[in-house]
C-alpha cells in the first residue's frame, strides 16, 4: 500500500488551501458552487445540491492534455528545426488525376445464432446414478 498525504486548511470564508503529496490547490467558493485551481494546471468547477449527493463537475487541464503538451515540448530541436528550415516546395508531378479507389463491397452480416433450448438445472438431491423404474 502506498503512502498518501492530504491536508485541507481553511483560509477564511469560502477559501481553502489543499495540500497533497504531489501538488497543492486553492478552492474558492462554498458548498454548492466552488472552483479549484491546482499547481498541476488542472482547474475544476463543481456545482451541486448540498445534502443530496448530486453534483456536476467540469475539469480543464487534465493529465492527458498535460502529457500531450509535455511530449511535444520534450522533442529536442523541434521548434528550432521548424524555424531554420524553409518549407519544402510543392512540385506538380502530373496533370492527370488518379481515380479514387473504389470502396470495398459491403459484406452481409452473418446470420444471428439461433437460441439453444435452456438446459435443465442439475438436481441438487441427485446421486448421479440411474434410477430404475418398475414395469
Amino acid at each position: 500500500m502506498g503512502f498518501n498525504f492530504r491536508k485541507t486548511i481553511s483560509l477564511g470564508k469560502g477559501l481553502k488551501l489543499n495540500l497533497g503529496k504531489k501538488s497543492a490547490s486553492v478552492t474558492i467558493g462554498k458548498k454548492g458552487v466552488h472552483h479549484t485551481i491546482s499547481t498541476t494546471g488542472r482547474q475544476t468547477t463543481t456545482v451541486g445540491i448540498p445534502g443530496t449527493g448530486l453534483s456536476y463537475s467540469t475539469t480543464t487541464g487534465t493529465k492527458k492534455q498535460a502529457a500531450a503538451a509535455k511530449k511535444t515540448a520534450a522533442k529536442p530541436g523541434t521548434a528550432a528545426k521548424a524555424k531554420s528550415e524553409p518549407a519544402p516546395a510543392i512540385r506538380k508531378v502530373g496533370t492527370a488525376r488518379a481515380a479514387a479507389p473504389k470502396p470495398a463491397p459491403v459484406q452481409p452480416a452473418p446470420p444471428a445464432p439461433q437460441e439453444q433450448p435452456a438446459e435443465r438445472p442439475a438436481n441438487p438431491f441427485s446421486t448421479g446414478r440411474a434410477v430404475k423404474t418398475h414395469d
